[in-house]
């Protein structure tokens, strides 16, 4: 199958490859192209207000000093990507996550409720067409 829709390459396949002007980039099973491409995880906040942005952003930084970043600030939503590396596991981020909320600092931030995600088959693609990644470690066991 060969698309440039690509949620149904998430729909679909269990094993994607992707060319950028006619050569093949990476190869392998959508998680592994993820895991090793993607920006990792994506944090949506949604807050009472907007004035509690700046707490939020300084404890999630604060978490993870380096891999936190937000990317995206529309009123009361905010959109973190947590970046993957050695200590940062999603459930290390939902363990974080969990702590908030069932402490009182979650009502000190604001945070009325959350969702994580993991780098999408676009944002890989967008990553390896743009060469914002190395993205040749991807490559199972295709000679470049």
């Amino acid at each position: 199958l060969t698309t440039h829709h690509l949620e149904e390459v998430e729909a679909l396949a269990d094993r994607a490859a992707i060319m950028v002007s006619g050569k093949m980039q990476c190869l392998g099973t959508l998680e592994h192209l993820k895991a090793t491409l993607g920006e990792g995880y994506q944090v949506s906040l949604r807050l009472r207000s907007e004035d509690q942005a700046a707490s939020v952003t300084a404890r999630l930084d604060a978490a993870y000093p380096g891999a936190c970043k937000l990317t995206e600030q529309h009123q009361t939503r905010l959109r973190f990507t947590v970046k993957n590396r050695g200590d940062m596991t999603l459930s290390a981020l939902f363990a974080l996550l969990h702590e908030l909320k069932t402490s009182r600092e979650w009502e000190t931030l604001g945070v009325l409720d959350y969702t994580v995600s993991q780098s999408s088959v676009e944002e890989v693609f967008l990553a390896v067409a743009g060469g914002t990644e190395a993205h040749q470690v991807a490559v199972e066991g295709v000679p470049s």
